[in-house]
């Protein structure tokens, strides 16, 4: 057990100019890609015509691709 009783954040590590760059990039970049992808089923649905039924499994349509995507990597890492 430590002596000491800390904080769960150490905000001081945002003093480092490098570490708070990294993170506003990070948000911005997960707003700008993971944002719009919900939006799709109602794009889809308001401009394109897709039906509703098809509509709400257009997100896990986009999702499917990345199941392989991370299962194969952690067999191919041991051979290369």
């Amino acid at each position: 057990m430590p002596k000491q009783k800390r904080s769960l954040v150490d905000f001081t590590a945002f003093k480092e100019t490098t570490l708070s760059l990294f993170c506003i990039a990070m948000f911005f970049d997960y707003v700008g890609f993971l944002g719009p992808v919900f939006y799709n089923s109602s794009y889809a649905i308001d401009t394109a015509g897709v039906d509703h039924n098809v509509a709400i499994y257009l997100l896990a349509m986009v999702n499917a691709p990345s199941i392989p995507g991370r299962i194969l990597p952690g067999f191919l890492a041991p051979r290369h």
